[in-house]
């Protein structure tokens, strides 16, 4: 019953590293570790669909066009 969130904005992302084992490579799953600036927050996602591309799609975005999001 309960629930916990962890919030960045997009703008204080400062790295997107990607983790699959090998039988994770073969079910296109992976985990997505997030840090914002300063290295002080990590942000863990597990289980992610093709992870290297919601890597990509995460680092090009457009932070301008976005500030106000996140």
């Amino acid at each position: 019953l309960s629930r916990k969130t962890s919030e960045m904005k997009l703008s204080a992302i400062e790295a997107i590293e990607f983790d699959q084992s090998f039988l994770e490579r073969i079910l296109g799953v992976g985990c997505l570790n997030i840090t914002g600036r300063g290295g002080g927050s990590v942000i863990k996602f597990h289980h992610v669909s093709k992870p290297i591309n919601t890597k990509h799609m995460i680092e090009n975005i457009d932070w301008n066009e976005n500030e106000g999001y996140g």
